[in-house]
């Protein structure tokens, strides 16, 4: 019989024979930065409601951006000041893009 190998995912330890190369090469879970927002799906920017220097609170419309014909709107999810704001009104962003930090 082989040797079994341990891998470890959020759903708990398994034995397996062999560990894939795709498990291998995964981005491995890092819990959420709050400081940073980014984007969830790619879109482009429609609006921005806050600028560098601004104080928001929880609930506070921060940005917004048109993805899959659907115009969105992103709340802050903290209390906070704004740090900096990396895109404008009218450019594209991809997936995880870090679109506005706090302090």
């Amino acid at each position: 019989m082989k040797d079994l190998k341990t891998i470890h995912t959020i759903y708990g330890e398994f034995k397996t024979v062999e560990v894939p190369k795709k498990f291998q090469k995964r981005t491995k879970w890092a819990p959420k930065n709050e400081k940073l927002v980014k984007s969830f799906i790619p879109g482009i920017i429609t609006e921005i409601f806050v600028e560098v220097g601004t104080v928001v609170a929880k609930g506070d419309l921060i940005y917004g951006f048109k993805a899959m014909k659907m115009l969105n709107k992103v709340e802050s999810e903290i209390d906070g000041s704004i740090l900096r704001v990396n895109f404008k009104v009218g450019e594209s962003f991809p997936k995880g893009a870090v679109v506005i930090e706090y302090e």
